[in-house]
């Protein structure tokens, strides 16, 4: 029976990427996701 092929992760760093998500708080992430509810999707979430 043959073997399975074995796969390799690579790591590709994005710097832009990295920065972004180091600005990333709880707080930030609470007060988007409360915006998005309030602002764009309310009515559609009250009926």
């Amino acid at each position: 029976m043959a073997e399975p092929a074995k796969s390799e992760k690579k790591i590709i760093s994005d710097v832009g990427l990295d920065v972004g998500i180091s600005k990333l708080t709880d707080d930030r992430i609470e007060k988007v996701i409360n915006s998005v509810i309030k602002n764009e999707s309310g009515a559609r979430l009250k009926t």
